[in-house]
């Protein structure tokens, strides 16, 4: 048996699982402490752990078993974001700063300035001031390995990376497992990698996804968007309405079902692997699933 059929058949296993606990009807969990107070700018979804950026610049963390939510760096910044193990942020005077997991030197910054950072699996992605790509951390399947040119930003998957070049077409490179880096004709505004599959958003604001898209992770909505956001097992995006859609192989509270957002307008959402988070119009934060861990 080939490692690409081994691989298959571990994801598709999986979804059984998952589905299988939610037939045998898991009890509830009690209610837990609420997301921390404040206003907030945006949010990054890593696996367990949900990172802020407030709105005078400082980071906050949040997960259910405190993994990766402490060691925060102080100061101030202008963006965050939070990885399955890690989380990279660019500080006010661009230089970066990560923690966490370092196994793969994920968290060893090369010296400079910055304009964006991407946490992903193992490795980290950031956008130069001279509009290249670099990175840094495990490169087994080359996702640290991005092809020259300028770009408009980046995401970094878990063993692959995607970014949007400045002429809006997207690139990926690293594992190509079920396509997830094989992107798909076009030009796009935004971009979302997660395990084996992306979603982005066209410049017609359309929005569509490829890779690993089993398991109800093809089921894009359709309609126009502003923003997406992907995780491991679903997706949400913000429509142009302000409204939120999600989708995805299971809802994190009830596996099986379909992840279902909140109602009002929204500015931004991410995706955890087990909650959703996202930021209302009036900056307020709301987030749901598995709210018995602390994050709702």
């Amino acid at each position: 048996m080939d490692l690409l059929t081994i691989r298959a058949a571990l994801v598709i296993a999986v979804a059984l699982v998952l589905v299988g606990l939610g037939s045998v009807g898991l009890a509830p969990r009690a209610q837990a402490s609420a997301v921390p107070a404040g206003s907030f700018k945006s949010l990054s979804g890593g696996s367990s752990l949900t990172c802020g950026l407030k709105t005078d610049d400082a980071i906050a963390c949040w997960s259910p078993d405190g993994v990766f939510s402490t060691g925060v760096p102080a100061g101030t910044f202008k963006s965050v974001s939070a990885g399955p193990s890690h989380n990279c942020a660019l500080r006010t005077d661009d230089v970066i700063v990560c923690w966490g997991n370092n196994d793969y030197g994920e968290n060893s910054v090369p010296p400079g300035i910055f304009k964006s950072v991407s946490a992903g699996g193992g490795h980290t992605c950031a956008l130069t001031t001279v509009d290249t790509v670099a990175c840094w951390g495990n490169n087994e399947y080359r996702q640290t390995s991005p092809p020259t040119g300028t770009f408009k930003s980046v995401s970094a998957g878990f063993i692959h990376t995607c970014a949007i070049r400045t002429d809006d077409a997207i690139a990926c490179w690293g594992d190509n497992f079920l396509n997830a880096a094989t992107p798909p004709a076009g030009t796009f505004k935004s971009l979302s990698a997660a395990r084996d599959w992306n979603c982005a958003i066209r410049t017609d604001d359309a929005l569509v996804c490829w890779g690993a898209i089993d398991f109800g992770l093809g089921k894009v909505p359709g309609g126009t968007f502003k923003s997406v956001s992907t995780n491991r097992y679903g997706a949400c995006a913000i429509r142009t309405d302000d409204a939120i859609a999600c989708w995805g192989a299971i809802d994190f509270q009830t596996p099986g079902s379909q992840p279902t957002p909140p109602t009002g307008t929204f500015k931004s959402v991410s995706v955890a692997e087990d909650h959703i988070c996202a930021l209302r119009t009036d900056d307020a934060l709301v987030c749901w699933d598995r709210n018995a861990f602390g994050q709702a």
